[in-house]
């Protein structure tokens, strides 16, 4: 297909599907600007993903200039093994369009008979982590070596979004006000992880929260964190930024981790 119409906010926004050289070249140009030092993505990932998934753009309809691009992978290249029920989401750059590509992706990964969607992502890039939580994405597990050394920035979350079950979009002012009621445990300096051993239904852990290649910080502390809660039963449903938090300086945001239905073996309801 050469292009999706998607519905958005009351608008609708035609989104293309880039077809030759100079298109792909574009999309390039866009991801390294955003991305600068951080990884990504490389000519020979983008042919392969035109040849098996979609390389979207996103234009100013007046001055045709490209706005925000991301890519879908829906088989297996040589960089990155793909379920035959599932789609990879590559990154998608172009700030405040995120959420028309992430229907354009969604869009295209139904009709390819896709039954789940997933990606990658860093700990610390909480922008990008909340658009896709708003976008009805968990975050699923933790990739300690997923792109190298977890100390040369190689870790990442896992996130992904069931297209049969779908969950219902993050609720931002509903989290706050349970963090609020102290409805939400925090796993913070003092108690480490101890808390976990009582299984509490829904925990936070905060992170630096660093979208941009001026502040490539990896937060180990929350890394650790999130790993071994990840791998205690839990899954990520939400995340509260800053701003949210009332904090007017800091760049301490709070990943939110809810329990699992199921219950390990060893623990007690």
């Amino acid at each position: 297909m050469a292009s999706y119409t998607i519905h958005h906010d009351g608008k609708v926004w035609p989104v293309s599907v880039a077809r030759s050289d100079a298109e792909l070249r574009e999309a390039q140009a866009l991801d390294d600007a955003e991305l600068g030092g951080f990884k990504g993505i490389t000519w020979e990932e983008l042919v392969q993903i035109r040849q098996e998934g979609f390389v979207f753009l996103l234009r100013d309809e007046t001055s045709g200039k490209l706005l925000a691009q991301s890519q879908l992978l829906l088989s297996s290249i040589k960089e990155q093994e793909v379920g035959a029920n599932d789609a990879c989401c590559y990154g998608t750059v172009g700030r405040g369009y995120g959420q028309i590509l992430f229907k354009a992706q969604e869009k295209a990964a139904r009709q390819a008979g896709k039954t789940r969607m997933w990606l990658t992502v860093r700990v610390e890039n909480t922008r990008s982590i909340r658009a896709r939580l708003k976008a009805g994405f968990r975050i699923t597990a933790y990739d300690r070596d997923h792109y190298g050394p977890r100390d040369s920035d190689g870790a990442r979350l896992i996130m992904e979004k069931d297209l049969v079950d779908e969950p219902l979009p993050f609720a931002p002012k509903e989290q706050l006000d349970r963090l609020r009621r102290g409805e939400t445990t925090t796993l913070g300096d003092d108690q480490g992880f101890s808390s976990l051993e009582e299984y509490p239904v829904e925990v936070a852990i905060p992170v630096f929260s660093s979208s941009s290649a001026q502040e490539p910080r990896v937060d180990f502390r929350a890394h650790d964190a999130l790993e071994q809660t990840l791998a205690s039963g839990y899954v990520g449903v939400g995340l509260l930024l800053p701003s949210e938090l009332g904090r007017k300086t800091g760049k301490s945001a709070l990943f939110i981790l809810r329990r699992r239905v199921v219950m390990p073996s060893n623990r007690c309801p």
